[in-house]
């Protein structure tokens, strides 16, 4: 299995701090395959994966929140395929 390792940084300051988490299939992403991981400007981060459509990631106390965004026929403004390349 492989693993999504991401890693964080902080704001723009002369002295950054890094943090990494580990996230997989066991803390609820539906895929370790990623195409992309971007970090938004509050802080929450997306995951394009192949085959497990784009995910939002939510830091909070304990596991982050994670929000699945998929494709899903009967929904017109739904994605249009599960495997996002971005």
């Amino acid at each position: 299995m492989l693993l999504l390792a991401l890693v964080l940084l902080g704001g723009f300051v002369s002295a950054q701090k890094r943090q990494a988490f580990v996230y997989t299939e066991l803390d609820g992403l539906p895929s370790s395959w990623s195409t992309s991981v971007v970090q938004g400007l509050d802080g929450e981060i997306w995951v394009a994966t192949l085959g497990g459509g784009l995910n939002r990631l939510v830091e909070g106390d304990g596991a982050p929140t994670i929000t699945h965004f998929r494709h899903d026929t009967g929904n017109p403004t739904s994605l249009a395929n599960d495997s996002v390349h971005a």
